[in-house]
Formats: structure tokens, C-alpha cells, sequence
């Protein structure tokens, strides 16, 4: 439920510092034109920021809160630096595929950004590593039926 509310609350604020990473990366060489009507963001979104924060939760149940606080900000930094590689990437892509552009300047509409691509993908690369420590977690509590050989 958590993961839901900050998706909910996080979700505008993602898409602005996306346009700005794609400013910022290309030197002001993108300029955003027309209206930004934008009401809610894909479904799968919602959903992988609530699994996100569920796998995160269930990865450190048994930690202590040093622990879990430090996997936290690892999962957090991943996220960031994510998000900055994969949009001043994309945003330089779209730069160097404008071959009619005004003195450089390639306009862009708001929404021409695939901003759930962007965000599921860092969401995906942010918690990575839980999912090794959970899966470790998950191998060690015996959770996991070892395959028994019949030798005859």
C-alpha cells in the first residue's frame, strides 16, 4: 500500500525532473512546446512502484534497521542514477535524430517522452539488489525444495 501512495504522490514530480535531466543533458538544445495534459500515468507504473517497495519490505523483514535503512538508500541511489543515464541517453537520441532543427534546438511535445519506459526501468535496475538478498533470504530459511536425485 505504501509503494501505491508514493506512486501516487511521486508520479508529476518524476515526470518534471525527467524533462529536466533531458535539458540538462543536452545543453538546453530541447525545448517543450505545447500543453502538458496529464492526468494519471500507466497502470504498470502503480503496480511496479508498489512491488518495488513490497520486494524491498520482504528482502529485509529479518534485517536490523541500519540494515534495512542502507539497502533503502542503495536501492534509492540505483534509482537515481538510473533514471539520469537512461534519460540524458534518450534525450541525446532524439537530439541526434533531429536533422531539421531550428540552430540545434530540436521541440519536443511533453508527452513525446516515454516517461513509464523510463521509470519502470530504473524501478526494475533499483531493486535488483533485493531481489538477490531476498532470493538468498528465501535459500538459506530452506524455502526452497532441493531436488532429490533417484540413483538406482
Amino acid at each position: 500500500m505504501t509503494g501505491f501512495i508514493i506512486a501516487l504522490y511521486s508520479d508529476s514530480f518524476l515526470r518534471f525532473k525527467v524533462r529536466d535531466i533531458y535539458l540538462l543533458s543536452t545543453f538546453n538544445k530541447i525545448e517543450f512546446i505545447g500543453k502538458d495534459f496529464f492526468f494519471f500515468n500507466n497502470v504498470s507504473y502503480y503496480i511496479a512502484t508498489a512491488v518495488t517497495f513490497l520486494i524491498l519490505y520482504l528482502a529485509n523483514s529479518t534485517s536490523t534497521i541500519v540494515l534495512f535503512l542502507k539497502n533503502s538508500f542503495i536501492a534509492v541511489f540505483i534509482f537515481i542514477i538510473t533514471l539520469l543515464a537512461l534519460s540524458a541517453i534518450d534525450a541525446n537520441l532524439k537530439l541526434i535524430q533531429c536533422t531539421a532543427c531550428d540552430d540545434g534546438i530540436k521541440e519536443l511535445k511533453r508527452n513525446d517522452i516515454n516517461y513509464s519506459l523510463l521509470i519502470l526501468s530504473a524501478l526494475f535496475a533499483s531493486i535488483i539488489p533485493s531481489l538477490i538478498l531476498l532470493i538468498k533470504n528465501r535459500n538459506k530459511s530452506g524455502w526452497v525444495i532441493k531436488n532429490k536425485r533417484n540413483s538406482d
